[in-house]
């Protein structure tokens, strides 16, 4: 019989899996430090523009495994990439330019107008179970946050589409 626990083991392994594949991938192609900082940026991109429970798998599950406690992990993973992100673009900007979703953010960062409506329409996806609080939590606001979740993706893509488009042309006038 599958138990919850075997679940959430095979969705660590799977994350875990495709996150040690594109750290191989990043690291054979741009050595190991701009490797490493390529993909926390790749993973910042997911994180800051795309509500959701980021870092609940990949933290989450060890955690509970070796200390019986599974964190609010959005808080603290939201604050870091924000740092991150920060300080990558004061003192690294062509860090950004190594894969294409990097070169994404560098857009979205470097467009006020109007792609941070992206961060905005994200934070209350991302935040609203450790707003509401994990006691209080009811399958009621598993519905207002998955419509958060749902608007936030829908804005995401509404904003900054046409920095998308923009990036797959250059990129294609590249390759042929």
């Amino acid at each position: 019989m599958i138990r919850k626990h075997h679940i959430l083991l095979l969705k660590f392994l799977s994350v875990a899996s495709l996150f040690s594949t594109m750290l191989i991938f990043l690291v054979s192609y741009h050595g190991i430090k701009d490797g490493i900082h390529s993909l926390m940026l790749f993973w910042s991109l997911y994180v800051v523009c795309i509500p959701g429970a980021h870092g609940k798998i990949l933290i989450g599950v060890p955690c509970g495994r070796f200390f019986n406690i599974v964190p609010s992990t959005e808080p603290y993973i939201w604050s870091f990439m924000v740092v991150l992100n920060i300080l990558s673009f004061i003192f690294r900007p062509e860090i950004y330019q190594t894969i294409l979703p990097t070169q994404l953010l560098y857009l979205i960062i470097t467009t006020p107008y109007p792609c941070w409506a992206t961060f905005a329409t994200a934070f209350p996806g991302t935040f609203y179970r450790s707003l509401v609080g994990v006691h209080h939590y009811k399958a009621r606001h598993a519905i207002i946050r998955l419509l958060l979740i749902i608007g936030g993706i829908i804005a995401f893509l509404f904003f900054t589409h046409k920095e998308l488009i923009t990036l797959l042309h250059t990129v294609a006038h590249h390759i042929g």
